[in-house]
């Protein structure tokens, strides 16, 4: 994910492990991949 973020040009902080582990828990049941639109709604609830 901290690559996605950087390569997006994101400047925010690195994600963590638990952060990750927390995002793979709750979408562990997901089939279909993450679109960009969520990407950004995610990462614009992150920043504030």
């Amino acid at each position: 994910m901290t690559f996605i973020r950087d390569r997006w040009g994101g400047h925010d902080d690195h994600i963590t492990d638990e952060e990750a582990a927390a995002w793979r828990a709750k979408h562990a049941d997901r089939m279909e991949p993450v679109t960009q639109a969520e990407l950004e709604k995610s990462r614009k609830s992150a920043s504030h």
